[in-house]
């Protein structure tokens, strides 16, 4: 799936989202429903664990006139599914204004989402190959959140804002025909890099008070970091260069354990 449609289906969700929203505060309006007796306002921390998943990508393009010659020697672009656990903390503050419940709230997980791709072989009889790895080792927010409480306990919510992590990527393409960076054509790049990187976060959840003080939460978030790119430098003098480029992206579902100090 493409970006854009990836894009596109995650913004219809959250239309969704908000829609039912709307139209569950809206009936409640009307309805002259009492306010909720639970009260949501207050600082509060917690702890969530979950799952990262998603499909990424990693392209790879020449940037030398050498390279743009042995362009034909690398896979373009090579299509991953970067997966794993993450678990961390998390605090925030809200207000509640009859239903309506509006706040902040940070977080920081620790996280080991990874993948590792092998390319087709290209150019037979030299059998070029590229193989690419990503890694995620963790990943705050700072987000808003805004919901609503459609019955006693329950709290339904929106939430979107920054999103940062750490990411690495490392590509390599060598001719397997040949002994390692060696034989007729000696072909053989690599590269890798690691940095922290800022993007966005969207996502929405649920809350349900389990008493005065406890709550239980589900949560989705879908993140964007862009893009996290290294140079792949071989052998030659001088030497080809090419720039791998891996997207940093995909979905989170988590769970979490909320205590609010009320």
């Amino acid at each position: 799936m493409s970006p854009a449609k990836r894009a596109l289906l995650n913004g219809k969700a959250l239309a969704v989202v908000v829609a039912a929203t709307l139209l569950v505060c809206t009936n409640a309006a009307f309805a002259g429903s009492p306010a909720p007796a639970y009260d949501w306002s207050g600082w509060y921390i917690g702890a969530n664990v979950g799952g990262a998943f998603g499909p990424s990508h990693v392209d790879i393009a020449p940037e030398s006139p050498g390279a743009e010659i042995r362009d034909g020697f690398v896979s373009p672009r090579l299509n991953d599914n970067p997966f794993g656990a993450l678990g961390g903390f998390e605090a925030g503050v809200d207000r509640q204004a009859g239903q309506i419940v509006y706040g902040v709230v940070t977080d920081f997980s620790f996280a080991d989402v990874r993948s590792h791709v092998v390319g087709p072989f290209l150019e037979i009889p030299f059998d070029f190959q590229t193989t690419d790895g990503q890694r995620l080792d963790n990943l705050g927010t700072l987000r808003g959140r805004l919901g609503f409480t459609p019955w006693d306990r329950s709290l339904i919510y929106l939430t979107g804002g920054l999103a940062y992590n750490r990411a690495s990527v490392s590509t390599f393409a060598i001719d397997t025909s040949a002994d390692i960076c060696g034989g007729t054509i000696k072909f053989c790049i690599g590269g890798n890099s690691q940095r922290w990187m800022t993007g966005f976060t969207l996502g929405a959840g649920w809350q349900y008070a389990l008493g005065p003080n406890w709550s239980v939460q589900v949560e989705y978030l879908y993140y964007d970091l862009g893009k996290v790119t290294n140079s792949m430098v071989d052998i030659l003098t001088p030497p080809d260069v090419f720039q791998g480029s891996a997207a940093v992206q995909g979905d989170i579902a988590r769970i979490g354990l909320i205590y609010r100090f009320q």
